[in-house]
């Protein structure tokens, strides 16, 4: 349910996570909700007209959903789901910036797409304690009962949001995360002769 994802830059995490998971969620789930968020508005809202483009453009034919005409926004899009012929108000996609509003809203997939946007702000302890307040206050509270939640990002600092809720798990004080890293360097060598 808790998934963190630690990637180096430019490596395609955006793609993968912030546009093929959410277009594959919503085209298998139609009727359930996803919040994406990342460091800027623009950038999530960047990846929410990708997600909205590519299920106008296949999702009909893929998934038997369209994006609702009335709701389409690259900020915030719904979709309507075919049962026997006849099309249904289906779940939402809702974009934001960390520390942006998304309160009011519940989402069944939480995807935090980068909160910081480079070292500079890694570095900051006030940025940090922003963050971390940000999502203990806000996107914890858009959890539902079976909500997943998916942080990608590039670490830049021990402190940062992925490594004070890896400090958590271990500790046994919140949510368990399982973290699965991807590093640049190989920091070890690795036998992939199975594979």
């Amino acid at each position: 349910e808790r998934v963190g994802l630690s990637t180096p830059p430019q490596h395609g995490k955006s793609e993968s996570m912030s546009r093929g998971l959410p277009v594959m969620f919503m085209g298998m789930f139609p009727h359930l909700n996803v919040i994406l968020t990342s460091y800027g508005a623009d950038f999530a809202q960047e990846w929410g007209a990708k997600c909205r483009d590519t299920l106008l453009n296949y999702g009909e034919q893929i998934f038997g959903v369209k994006v609702n005409p009335r709701s389409r926004s690259s900020k915030r899009f719904s979709l309507l789901h075919e049962v026997n012929g006849q099309w249904y108000p289906g779940g939402k996609m809702i974009t934001a910036g960390a520390r942006g509003r998304i309160t009011g809203e519940g989402a069944h997939l939480i995807l935090i797409d980068d909160p910081i946007k480079n070292d500079e702000q890694a570095a900051s302890p006030v940025y940090q304690e922003k963050i971390w307040n940000w999502y203990q206050a806000t996107v914890r509270s858009r959890i539902r009962n079976g909500t997943r939640i998916l942080i990608t990002m590039t670490r830049w600092h021990e402190s940062d949001l992925l490594g004070r809720l890896i400090a958590e798990s271990d500790a046994g004080t919140g949510e368990p995360f399982k973290i699965i890293n991807l590093p640049a360097i190989a920091e070890r060598d690795e036998d992939w002769s199975e594979w």
